[in-house]
């Protein structure tokens, strides 16, 4: 319980600090009071304090999770679009590979081989 409320913690600050400039002050307030209230409840060690805070945090943070998600949204969208050109290119690279391969198939001998043993 102690490493999910740490966890929690942890996982709301870095939130905050990246994308609490898109959420309204108010809506930080509360993020950052919900997030002290749950480190002195996870100092007391006390499952009673600890799980309520945990709760009240997450309820609080559910606006940040929402703008967190939209963020990551776009940023997926825009980078699919270079993501399908770079694939498209490598395919075409490795197209020019395999030529290459086929124009090397002259320089290749194959070969039988006996393996004699030294000592007869």
């Amino acid at each position: 319980l102690l490493n999910q409320a740490n966890s929690a913690v942890y996982a709301t600050e870095k939130s905050v600090k990246d994308y609490g400039d898109k959420i309204s002050a108010e809506d930080k307030a509360t993020i950052e009071k919900e997030l002290a209230g749950l480190k002195e409840a996870i100092k007391t060690k006390d499952a009673g304090k600890i799980n309520p805070a945990m709760e009240a945090l997450q309820k609080a943070s559910h606006k940040l999770a929402e703008e967190v998600y939209k963020a990551t949204a776009s940023q997926q969208a825009a980078g699919e679009a270079p993501a399908g050109d770079q694939a498209q290119d490598a395919g075409g690279s490795g197209a020019t590979q395999g030529q290459k391969a086929d124009d090397n198939k002259e320089d290749i001998i194959d070969a039988d081989f006996k393996a004699e043993d030294d000592k007869k």
